[in-house]
Formats: C-alpha cells, sequence, structure tokens
C-alpha cells in the first residue's frame, strides 16, 4: 500500500519529537553521544478511555452485576492466551494478536494516589514532572535536561505543534520547528540565512541568536532527508484512514527508520469521555485503533526489538455505567505496553470492582504511574532519571527486558 504524504500532512499532525539524533549531528558541535538507540512512542488517549471496555476483566465475579447495560458478551470478546480472567474488546482484536505473539504488556490497574477525577487537572498532574501537584515544569523536559551532557547540545527536543504542551515545557531548549517541511520551497534562502548567522558575533545575545537558528536548521535539514511523499510500509502493513492517525503513525514510523528519534509523543484524534452511548462511541473510534496500532507494529517488523510503544489516559471510569449507557470519571486504568523487548503478560493486581472506592466505585490502582514512566526511560531508553518525579520511590515492575 502506498500512502502520498504531502507537507500539509506534516504540518496537521499532532506529533512531538524528541531525539538523539534528530538534529545538530552534521553541525559538528561538541557532545557526548547516547549510545542507546532504543525509541519510546506515546500515544495520549484523551478523555479517560474505559480500560474495562477495552480489556474486560471477565473472571472477576461483579462485572456483569455492576455493568448490567454495557459489560461485554462473549460474541464481542477476542480471548488472550493464559488468562480466563480478560479478553479483548473485538473491536481491538489486533491488541490481541499482539499480546498472544508475546509482544504486549498489560497493566490492568495504573493511577496515582488521590486523583481529581478532573480531565485537566490529573492529565496536566501526569504530564508534569510533579505527579502530585501541578508543575510548570514536563517530566519529559526535565528528563532531557537531566541527561543533557550524555544526550548533547540544544536541539534534541522538538515539537510540530505552534503551542508547546505541558510535557515539553521547561529548561531543555526546545525547537518549535512547525512549518519547516513548507520551507523547503525556500531551501536556498535558508541556506543563505544560514551563512548570516554563522557570522554573528560572540556576545552572549548574538550567540543564542546563532544557536536557535542552528537548532533549527539541523532538524530542518535532517527532515530533508525523509522521504514523506511516497512511503510504502514494510511488511505488506495496511494503515486505515482515521482523522490523521494513520498518518502520524506513519510519518513515526518512516523517522524510526531513517535516523531513531529518542521519544515521539501524540495524541489519538477521538475523545474517550463516554458518559452517554458507550458502545456507538467506541464503534467509531477503536476498530482504527487497532488496526494502525497493529500496521505500525507489522510495518516496523524487526525494528520492534528497539521500539516501544505506549497507551496511556489520565485516568479510567466508574466500576458501574450509568442510565446513559456510559461510564463517568474514575481512578485506575489499563495500560498497553507493545515492543519485541518487553515482556509480554499481565503487570500487577487486579483490584477488583468489589473493592472500588465510593458507591459508583473507583478501580484502585495497583501500579503506579511514575513506576511505569520510570521504567521505560531508564531501562528501555536508558536515560538517567533518578529524582524526575521528586519524592517518589520508584517500584520496578519488571515488563521491560
Amino acid at each position: 500500500m502506498t500512502k502520498r504524504l504531502s507537507r500539509r500532512d506534516f504540518l496537521k499532525q499532532g506529533l512531538y519529537f524528541s531525539a538523539a539524533s534528530l538534529a545538530l549531528n552534521s553541525l559538528n558541535l561538541q557532545a557526548k553521544a547516547n549510545t542507546n538507540t532504543k525509541s519510546l512512542v506515546m500515544i495520549y488517549m484523551p478523555g479517560g478511555y474505559d480500560g474495562a471496555h477495552f480489556l474486560a476483566p471477565i473472571g472477576d465475579p461483579d462485572y456483569n452485576a455492576k455493568r448490567p447495560r454495557i459489560a461485554l458478551q462473549d460474541s464481542q470478546l477476542t480471548s488472550i492466551n493464559g488468562s480466563n480472567f480478560f479478553a479483548f474488546n473485538n473491536l481491538i482484536s489486533q491488541f490481541a494478536d499482539i499480546y498472544n505473539a508475546g509482544d504486549m504488556a498489560i497493566l490492568p490497574a495504573v493511577h496515582f494516589d488521590n486523583p481529581t477525577r478532573s480531565h485537566f487537572s490529573d492529565r496536566d498532574r501526569i504530564f508534569s514532572d510533579m505527579i502530585t501537584e501541578v508543575n510548570s515544569e514536563g517530566w519529559i523536559n526535565k528528563l532531557f535536561e537531566m541527561n543533557r551532557e550524555d544526550l548533547g547540545v540544544e536541539g534534541k527536543l522538538s515539537t510540530f505543534l505552534r503551542e508547546l504542551p505541558l510535557i515539553l515545557r521547561g529548561p531543555y531548549p526546545v525547537n518549535n520547528t512547525f512549518g519547516q517541511v513548507q520551507l523547503q520551497d525556500y531551501d536556498g534562502l535558508i541556506d543563505q540565512v544560514k551563512n548570516v548567522y554563522e557570522a554573528y558575533g560572540t556576545n552572549p545575545f548574538d550567540s543564542f541568536l546563532k544557536q536557535s537558528f542552528l537548532n533549527f536548521y539541523g532538524n530542518y535539514k535532517d527532515f530533508q532527508d525523509v522521504e514523506i511523499d511516497n512511503y510504502v510500509p514494510d511488511n505488506n502493513a495496511q494503515y486505515v484512514p482515521y482523522n490523521g492517525f494513520d498518518t502520524n503513525l506513519i510519518i513515526t514510523a518512516n523517522l524510526i527508520k531513517s535516523f531513531q528519534p529518542k521519544l515521539i509523543y501524540m495524541d489519538y484524534p477521538a475523545s474517550f469521555d463516554t458518559h452517554n452511548g458507550q458502545d456507538a462511541s467506541f464503534s467509531g473510534s477503536l476498530p482504527a485503533l487497532g488496526a494502525n496500532i497493529q500496521a505500525f507494529y507489522q510495518d516496523l517488523g524487526e525494528r520492534m526489538n528497539d521500539v516501544t510503544v505506549l497507551i496511556f489516559s489520565e485516568f479510567g471510569r466508574t466500576i458501574t455505567d450509568n442510565a446513559n449507557l456510559g461510564t463517568d470519571h474514575g481512578y485506575a486504568n489499563s495500560w498497553f505496553v507493545i515492543g519485541k523487548n518487553i515482556r509480554g503478560g499481565l503487570y500487577g493486581d487486579w483490584t477488583g470492582f468489589a473493592n472500588g472506592v465510593g458507591d459508583r466505585g473507583f478501580l484502585r490502582p495497583s501500579v503506579n504511574i511514575p513506576d511505569v514512566f520510570l521504567e521505560l526511560v531508564s531501562k528501555h531508553l536508558g536515560l538517567k532519571a533518578s529524582g524526575l518525579f521528586p519524592g517518589h520511590s520508584y517500584k520496578e515492575t519488571g515488563f521491560v527486558l
């Protein structure tokens, strides 16, 4: 399948990139190279999806009683190897295929202590460097600042959106490279501008301007080497058009094949705030998730030995359904980690529908959110992460090989 990507496609996508080799390597700036070539792809699912409707806890004795209107039945489920307790919603049956191949870790009850159940507050706390209170510094930015010596000088952390998201805010320099693909029409002019900046003096302000432009220039030149107009996925992978999500993953796969970005973050283009008509909503949003994750996994093939995908959200939903055939804001949620360098299986206890908090039931967590992030960035990406989340004592989950 050939997927044509225009420059406009590039600019429309909700993608953030941070890369150990994204820019400046050709500028001969002195930096200590990071030899770890792993990539982490983070896919945020806005709205707080109902993890129990992605992965149904059919072995929980209270599952059907607590969800008389929306509990998934046998005909709607795909089983997974080694478990009679959980089964995937047929709408994402591809997740079961990946799990059964040994390349998915399921964490069925993930969250942090004392959540607010507010979309904005809990999201910002997850994106901040402070899990228990909102801070103006994003933990990814802080992570790169902590590893500045190993990752190199400025220009390694980039965004393709006009507005810098909280997760990338902080002291480490961030390139806003939005629009640079369109600038390819002005390649000669940009080279001339580079010559002007290179002639700048050495006073602090001139040096700042010069370095800022050279950061952009390095990223811009790297992206010229990435083929986006006539991308053909490997291994007969078939991406399915869905609100640009397929394009996000195609661009990501292309970048990984070209120069191995360190970390890529994207939003899934649908809301999972399903207070009403959850089944109908999922029927529209879930099939493209399963199909495109499978296509990405298939497209990268053996490169998935170096790539890990995290699918997560700000919170889960209530244990009990509501009269509108939906669910409301809850606590813990199921998170999914995909890759050939992870130990497939179930991680963390299922805390049970009978043990929920409050009358409506909020699922208690068994795995703390910082522990998931810390395991991914320290064990998979090989970055220093001590003190990344102040006051948190890391407890290894064990899903990374």
